[in-house]
């Protein structure tokens, strides 16, 4: 699955401008927010990958073991 990053937002000139940084404010909560969601779907990723390999790895161990004690 690809997950694509908003640009990351650039902070105001004016500063004291409020509109312009609760803009900014909000902008800023979605790139961190798409991070999140990036890194949970990445670690969900890696851990299926790992559990499946570790099935693998199971089921072989499973046959030498049959093997072995026939």
């Amino acid at each position: 699955m690809e997950i694509s990053l908003p640009p990351k937002p650039d902070i105001p000139p004016d500063t004291t401008d409020q509109k312009a940084m609760l803009e900014y404010q909000k902008a800023m909560f979605d790139y961190q927010f798409a991070l999140q969601v990036m890194q949970h779907t990445q670690n969900q990723e890696e851990g299926a990958r790992s559990n499946m390999e570790k099935s693998k790895h199971d089921a072989m161990m499973t046959v030498v073991n049959n093997l072995r004690s026939s």
